[in-house]
């Protein structure tokens, strides 16, 4: 009996487990999380929302937790930070602005970049309605890269064209290289009296606002340019003797960039200026325009710009790459802010896939009617011009005038040919001396005087003096040879 029941006991123990089971639904396949990534790219992609949460000037209209929720999700299976590209470059189309992006890393592979590029223009592809498209269309002014400029005269009147390229410098020493040679083109431009200026930003796609105006600041004019409207509070910005930068509502100021050398213009009434843009015109160039807005005897051509007047902010990652957010929207000195770009004063457009030439330039030709009508040419110094016959009587009476001053030593003096506009009295005693019948010297001392006081009289005063002088008997002339004294 104690055997059945510990044979019955053991049998329970071997059927537990298979009851056990037959007792359960089968346990389903693991499902692979679609945010299963590594904690090193986790963090990374962490990091990036994180920092445009807090700066993204659009950010107050974004709801954060489920875009952190979708981006990981995007993320799936992630190994390191690079394979959250994708998942980032659709967290920044969510912004609604063009003038956010990612900056990629150096050292990449070319294969890399290209995928990753095809991963930024899906997400564009993708971007849900609300998203703002890049309206920036790109001309063939965008192929110049140095600073350039001369002088353009019409009807009279000297006009300084400078042209302001992209400044893409990435170290200080280029930064001031830039608006060196900005400065250097104002100073030697300025030195042939300019009646007015055209500053040309066609094809200027960006980059750094600071060479820009640190270099065309003379022009400009010192004092308040602009601001940056944020969503906590406006900056100003700012030149002043050769330096520029920022000033937040307490006044505390800080110079972005500073030029050591003195301003090329100082003119107590500024000269008109035609700025120039175009559909390229973005970024920092669109503040360089917006600056010009508000100066006095200020006109605008050409068409509207590229609708990224914005203030870009680079923020560093972990990896080395770069996440530019849009962090404030430009703004005149007057407050009026340009979040969609900046339209000129007379819409002026230029066709074509390559640069006219200056000649055939319909934006420059507008311009420069525009500064010819408001401006007076410079009247030249007429010069005194007189017959050639009364210019030679001048020198003749000048040489004779001369002649009767100095000692009789001097040969001999023209006599008859000019009597009418030699005195008579100064020329009697040069005859005496080549004649015998020659009058007493007391009567010649008297006469000497006034024509040795006034040797560089004009022919018209000798004339006159000649008029009003006692009449002398003339000698009677002497077949001679005659010498004419050309002055000492």
């Amino acid at each position: 009996m104690k055997y059945q029941i510990r044979l019955l006991a053991c049998s329970l123990l071997l059927l537990s487990p298979a009851a056990s089971l037959a007792g359960k639904k089968p346990a389903p396949k693991p499902q692979v999380s679609s945010t299963a990534i590594t904690p090193d790219a986790a963090a990374f992609l962490d990091n990036a929302i994180d920092i445009m949460r807090q700066h993204a000037l659009h950010g107050q209209g974004v709801d954060w937790t489920e875009l952190r929720t979708e981006a990981f999700k995007r993320a799936g299976g992630a190994f390191n930070p690079i394979d959250t590209y994708p998942a980032i470059y659709w967290a920044l189309v969510q912004l609604g602005d063009p003038g956010s992006h990612l900056r990629l890393p150096p050292g990449l592979y070319p294969d890399q970049i290209a995928l990753l590029q095809q991963a930024e223009k899906e997400a564009l592809t993708n971007a849900p309605g609300r998203a703002r498209v890049d309206n920036s269309i790109p001309t063939a002014f965008a192929s110049r890269r140095l600073p350039e400029g001369h002088v353009i005269t019409a009807q009279g009147r000297n006009f300084g064209y400078v042209v302001l390229p992209r400044c893409s410098a990435k170290d200080n020493d280029g930064l001031l290289l830039y608006a060196a040679d900005v400065r250097r083109i104002l100073t030697d431009i300025a030195a042939q009296d300019p009646k007015g200026w055209i500053i040309d930003l066609r094809g200027n796609t960006g980059g750094n606002m600071w060479p820009m105006l640190t270099g065309i600041g003379p022009i400009l004019g010192d004092g308040p340019a602009g601001s940056f409207v944020a969503a906590d509070g406006n900056v100003t910005w700012f030149y002043q003797d050769g330096k520029t930068g920022t000033r937040n509502p307490g006044g505390v100021e800080t110079v972005s960039l500073a030029l050591d050398e003195e301003p090329a213009l100082r003119t107590p009434a500024p000269a008109p200026v035609a700025v120039l843009v175009d559909s390229s015109t973005a970024s920092s160039a669109e503040a360089i325009t917006i600056a010009f807005h508000g100066r006095p005897d200020t006109r605008f051509f050409g068409t509207h710009t590229a609708g990224k007047s914005t203030a870009v902010q680079p923020f560093k990652l972990d990896d080395g790459a770069e996440l530019y957010l849009t962090t404030a929207i430009d703004a005149d000195r007057s407050g009026k802010s340009y979040p969609d770009g900046f339209t000129p004063d007379q819409i002026v457009s230029v066709g074509g896939s390559s640069m006219p030439q200056e000649n055939n330039d319909l934006v420059i030709q507008a311009a420069r009617t525009w500064l010819v009508a408001g401006t007076a040419p410079v009247a030249p110094a007429a010069p005194a011009v007189k017959s050639k016959s009364r210019r030679k009587k001048a020198v003749a009476t000048q040489n004779a005038a001369t002649t009767a001053a100095q000692p009789s030593s001097t040969p001999a003096v023209a006599s008859a040919p000019i009597p009418a506009v030699a005195p008579a009295p100064a020329v009697a005693p040069a005859a005496a001396v080549a004649s015998a019948p020659a009058p007493a010297p007391p009567a010649v001392a008297p006469a000497a005087a006034p024509a040795a006081a006034a040797p560089l009289a004009t022919a018209d005063t000798q004339v006159a003096a000649a008029a009003a002088a006692p009449v002398t008997p003339k000698p009677k002339p002497q077949h001679k040879k005659v010498v004419v004294h050309q002055g000492s």
